[in-house]
């Protein structure tokens, strides 16, 4: 016997020897779950991030999943709850996130959800010799960051001094 997905009941009731049937049946319900959870990922890094760290946020059609995830060429990791991955200290280069999800009844999610985007190293340049139009500051230091096509410098005060544009593929 083969049994579709939705819900199922079974009762079952005694009858004795002299044919007294019980006025009062044994009832089991259940519910057979066939419906496959799909994984939606909601904040990603940008498609060119400025920082070694990823924080990825996610969550399933269906509430009460638990979730695997990997990034780059990495295992899947063990399943949980939670609906948010977070890395630190991330290569520089290109990388790809995945998640699937699994329901209560176990069913998986058979086209996981993915993102990528390419991390840039932040630069610091210390400079040797005081510059005048920093002259006030007293440990000069400038920072680099991209993003997208845009290279930002940013002074200790967290100004931005300096944009350049430049090609996709900083």
């Amino acid at each position: 016997m083969s049994l579709t997905g939705g819900s199922h009941t079974f009762e079952v009731c005694a009858r004795d020897a002299a044919g007294n049937v019980d006025t009062t049946p044994v009832t089991y319900a259940w519910f057979i779950d066939l419906t496959l959870p799909n994984t939606i990922i909601d904040a990603q890094p940008p498609a060119y991030s400025g920082s070694p760290n990823a924080v990825i946020t996610f969550h399933a059609t269906e509430s009460g999943c638990v979730f695997s995830c990997k990034i780059d060429a990495g295992g899947w990791s063990s399943w949980n709850g939670t609906g948010l991955m977070s890395y630190t200290s991330l290569p520089d280069g290109l990388h790809t996130f995945e998640v699937k999800a699994r329901d209560a009844a176990g069913n998986v999610d058979l086209n996981p959800a993915s993102c990528s985007w390419k991390a840039i190293i932040i630069l610091r340049i210390q400079l040797s010799t005081p510059c005048r139009r920093i002259r006030r500051i007293r440990q000069p230091q400038l920072s680099l960051t991209a993003q997208a096509n845009e290279l930002y410098v940013y002074n200790p005060a967290g100004r931005r001094s300096l944009v350049i544009v430049g090609r996709n593929d900083i």
